[in-house]
């Protein structure tokens, strides 16, 4: 289905005092409004090309995702970014600036969340401008990090590969396709060790058994050494320690 992008811009929603970064999407063909939420990325909603804004925003005060999302940002930010958060290589500290919007100064090993004189740091408008300060530092931190991992990784395996892209990939964290290129997604800095292993074994298992059959969970816990099915769902029931701005 061809699929054609009308605009892409910021609704204000059911709280006229919030903006709330959205992704919004007007679709040839769509047929209904949906919103989705992803982890790592803003908020997406689509709907039919043919309807105005204004039936937009009337559609979306009633539906109970949309509206729980921006009651969610409200109040204070659960899992923010405060004074001594540390990456692998980077850490953040707070400053209050008379600035009437937050900013981040970006070094080589921290990053200074300047924040307004009255605003709280948990705030979803600091948060923000911290989570994209995090984005830029785990960015630069994965394209110096995964390959190396990988190449050890697949080497302990005795599995080769064509290629390994590090890229800004928010609704997956790792592919591979079937020409044997592998691609991972800055935002796998975010897991703890284990499960950033674990994504880079499974993409490395995909190089021999392309589906999700039998025979790919089996050669899956072989290269985890422990039950690969266990261990997926303990992954996904983890929760990233990132501000929960999204």
């Amino acid at each position: 289905m061809d699929i054609s992008l009308k605009r892409v811009d910021t609704l204000r929603g059911a709280y006229p005092h919030f903006r709330p970064e959205i992704r919004c999407c007007a679709l040839e063909r769509g047929r209904s409004i949906s919103f989705t939420r992803y982890k790592v990325s803003p908020p997406r909603i689509t709907y039919p090309m043919a309807l105005d804004r204004q039936a937009v925003e009337r559609a979306l005060a009633g539906m109970l995702p949309y509206v729980n999302y921006l009651r969610s940002i409200q109040g204070p930010i659960a899992h923010p970014i405060l004074e001594g958060y540390q990456t692998r290589g980077c850490r953040f500290s707070l400053e209050s600036t008379l600035d009437r919007v937050p900013t981040a100064l970006m070094y080589s090993d921290r990053v200074v969340l300047r924040v307004p004189q009255g605003v709280a740091p948990d705030a979803y408008e600091v948060q923000r401008t911290a989570w994209y300060a995090l984005k830029q530092v785990v960015g630069q931190e994965a394209k110096s990090y995964l390959p190396p991992l990988v190449r050890q990784l697949a080497s302990r395996c005795g599995v080769g590969y064509r290629s390994i892209t590090v890229k800004d990939m928010y609704s997956r964290w790792g592919s591979c396709s079937c020409d044997k290129r592998l691609n991972f997604s800055i935002y796998l800095m975010l897991w703890p060790e284990e499960y950033i292993e674990g994504v880079i074994l499974h993409e490395l298992t995909h190089l021999s058994v392309m589906d999700h059959g039998p025979r790919f969970w089996q050669l899956f816990s072989r290269y985890l050494g422990q039950d690969a099915r266990a261990f997926t769902m303990r992954m996904k029931a983890h929760e990233l320690e990132i501000p929960q701005i999204f």
